[in-house]
């Protein structure tokens, strides 16, 4: 587990919680251990199966040269927790006028149901602190220092 932790950016502690979360969930040991280390149940092979094409099938549909941010004519709304707004607001703004011209760009204040705003689709991102508790259907990514 601590390989994966480590490839993954995250704790062996949080591994392992959220392993365990996935095996009451799925009422499913998902890994046996073995002296050679864990090894995946039937279930557990399956599954992974069936998320690869799932991945790919997601890959495939953001992939598309579909999309034109610089002929994006609705509302982008972001949700901003106040200090971090402070640190990035100018380079923010900047970054989504330029590749987004067209849209009007919406800003709000970090609420408690922000996530599951991002998740319902009422708000296209978020400004905030890396959560390591933040479900895995929201992406997180790190910003560089200025």
């Amino acid at each position: 587990m601590s390989r994966t932790a480590q490839r993954l950016g995250k704790t062996t502690s949080a591994i392992s919680k959220n392993l365990q979360r996935l095996r009451e969930e799925l009422c499913d040991p998902l890994f046996i251990r073995q002296s050679s280390g864990l090894e995946p149940t039937t279930y557990a092979l399956t599954l992974a199966a069936k998320l690869t094409k799932i991945q790919k099938d997601i890959d495939a549909a953001f992939d598309s040269d579909s999309f034109e941010p610089r002929l994006f004519k609705g509302k982008i709304t972001l949700a901003a927790n106040a200090a971090l707004m402070h640190l990035y607001r100018g380079e923010l703004l900047l970054a989504l006028t330029e590749q987004a011209p067209m849209a009007n760009i919406e800003i709000v204040q970090w609420q408690e149901d922000s996530y599951q705003r991002i998740l319902d689709g009422s708000i296209n991102a978020g400004l905030h602190f890396l959560n390591e508790n933040c479900t895995q259907s929201i992406m997180q990514h790190v910003l560089p220092t200025t």
